[in-house]
């Protein structure tokens, strides 16, 4: 972490962040002791959440979810401890991170049909919530659960293509990365059975840190 910490390149970008604004009211959560002595009525203070233009360090980062059916519970998991370490990893370097979960399908029968199901799971001005870190990245169902449910509500013509209610199709990892924001990094971590274990956290952080040219 010293050296990524010495060592850190990135870009400035702007965002929108919630910040507590006071008020002087009349009534509220904190007592201006001057202003009470003076006679001011509106000697009270209140706080409301305003939204603020503020520029910062900001990685975009998206994780592709995808892993086939002959993909252990227990890799799924430990592919997503991994990644989860790397966002920890940013973070603690000073940086906001915002957070995307993708998942990418195509036709089993080399078809054209494609989806793709895309959600943001952090924003850049949101506190990192472990808890929702970890479900959406390291927890099986989020993927193999709620994406996979999600892709009922297709329109009918992917449905036979991609075999949904069935296999879901064929896991992608090459879909255009238009969808998410300028300069968002994607770790294609979609996952076969022959592919290399991404269970070594320290070597998975430490390889991508290195081709993000943090380190």
């Amino acid at each position: 972490m010293a050296v990524a910490e010495n060592t850190l390149t990135t870009v400035e970008r702007t965002h929108d962040t919630p910040i507590w604004q006071p008020r002087f009211e009349v009534d509220g959560s904190d007592v201006d002791v001057a202003r009470y002595l003076s006679g001011e009525p509106e000697n009270m203070i209140s706080y409301s959440l305003v939204t603020t233009p503020t520029t910062g360090r900001v990685i975009s980062l998206a994780v592709n979810l995808g892993a086939t059916g002959g993909v252990s519970v227990g890799d799924m998991v430990k592919r997503g401890k991994s990644v989860v370490a790397l966002v920890y990893a940013l973070e603690r370097m000073g940086l906001s991170t915002e957070l995307f979960a993708d998942s990418q399908s195509g036709s089993r029968d080399l078809r054209p049909e494609t989806t793709r199901e895309m959600v943001k799971v952090k924003g850049a001005s949101d506190a990192l919530d472990p808890a929702m870190i970890m479900f959406a990245l390291a927890h099986p169902s989020f993927y193999r659960g709620l994406l996979f449910a999600s892709m009922h509500a297709h329109p009918a013509r992917f449905h036979e293509p991609l075999d949904i209610g069935r296999s879901y199709g064929n896991v992608l990892r090459d879909l255009p990365n238009d969808v998410f924001p300028d300069g968002c990094i994607v770790l294609n971590t979609a996952m076969r059975p022959s592919d290399l274990n991404v269970s070594d956290a320290e070597a998975f952080v430490v390889k991508h840190l290195k081709e993000l040219g943090l380190i």
